[in-house]
């Protein structure tokens, strides 16, 4: 009887997987938006996860408040090299269409590698956050990551290719 208590006891105590660790994640400069997330939704390690929330959040404020200008510094160098600038300016305009305002709690639901050939060189990482209660994505565009993705209330969620550059996270339109 002791050695099942014992057994029961040791599997708990010791699997880091027995229990989710959730993650909060707060952003200084925008105190109405917190991020959180479980650990082991994620590829990459607490510090880059929050770097990659900040990048998020700052993107689609540039989408939000129209600035293009902000937009295209959080492009990664690859990005703005391979795809023409009135593609640049297209692919601004459907990201403008998902009309997508961050607020309140935003879960994270997955960080997981890409392993798709594209012509950026560093790993990218697909972003998968649900959105804020009430907005939906019905209608996808071709380079959203969740277009081709199919999980239970996908219409709720949104989702970003990132690539590591310059000490930080930029975001990747992969085609």
């Amino acid at each position: 009887m002791y050695k099942i208590i014992f057994l029961l006891l040791s599997i708990v105590v010791f699997n880091k997987n027995g229990f989710n660790q959730i993650q909060k994640i707060k952003i200084k400069t925008n105190k109405t938006v917190h991020y959180y997330y479980e650990k082991d939704s994620s590829c990459i390690e607490t510090d880059n996860v929050m770097k990659m929330a900040t990048l998020l959040q700052d993107f689609f404020v540039s989408i939000e408040t129209n600035d293009y200008e902000t937009y295209l510094s959080q492009l990664s160098k690859t990005t703005l090299e391979k795809i023409d600038s009135t593609k640049l300016i297209n692919k601004y305009r459907k990201f403008r269409i998902y009309n997508i305002a961050l607020s309140g709690r935003i879960k994270i639901k997955s960080i997981t590698k890409y392993n798709k050939r594209t012509f950026e060189q560093s790993q990218i990482y697909i972003c998968v956050f649900k959105l804020p209660k009430g907005q939906t994505i019905e209608k996808r565009v071709g380079f959203d990551p969740l277009k081709r993705m199919n999980f239970e209330d996908v219409s709720s969620y949104a989702g970003l290719h990132f690539v590591s550059e310059d000490n930080g996270y930029k975001v990747v339109i992969p085609w």
